[in-house]
């Protein structure tokens, strides 16, 4: 019974931290006939280069709104303006890569164009500072010491179960 609430336990713990392809949306925005959501990777959005992705639906949200025109600028914390060159992937994504240079709350306009329209989307999206080259390795000098406590309560479970 513990051995099933520990299996449990790990794989809600997994579970929770989880993410399809890593990137998490920064926002999803209905605009005439389109709804546009923007995905950011890696997670957290710190400072450096983020890859951007663009979902272009119809008003409904079923269906990829194909023939779309899109084109991304960025406004920093400071005023500065980036321009993001956006780039159509075969599976319906627009992607771009952006090199965020400051923290802060930057300003995204993403503009698009279909069937002679032209739309104007914003929000904002929240940069972090870039993490300290100690911290982005953490996880690597975390694995070892995890890996092996979870092999000794393995070992452990399986001892009391072949005794009892």
């Amino acid at each position: 019974m513990r051995q099933r609430l520990a299996i449990m336990t790990v794989i809600a713990l997994i579970q929770a931290s989880a993410f399809a392809d890593g990137a998490a949306v920064q926002f999803r925005i209905p605009s005439g006939e389109l709804n546009v959501t923007l995905f950011a990777s890696p997670r957290p959005i710190a400072a450096g280069v983020i890859e951007l992705s663009l979902l272009v639906q119809d008003k409904n949200g079923t269906e990829l709104a194909l023939g779309t025109d899109a084109s991304m600028v960025l406004r920093g914390p400071s005023g500065s303006t980036v321009s993001a060159s956006v780039i159509r992937r075969p599976a319906g994504l627009y992607e771009a890569s952006v090199a965020f240079d400051r923290p802060g709350k930057w300003e995204v306009t993403v503009k698009l164009e279909r069937n002679g329209e032209q739309y104007a989307i914003g929000g904002n999206i929240d940069v972090a500072p870039r993490p300290s080259k100690a911290s982005s390795y953490a996880g690597y000098f975390a694995f070892p010491p995890i890996a092996v406590v979870l092999f000794v309560v393995r070992e452990t479970l399986l001892h009391r179960r072949s005794k009892g």
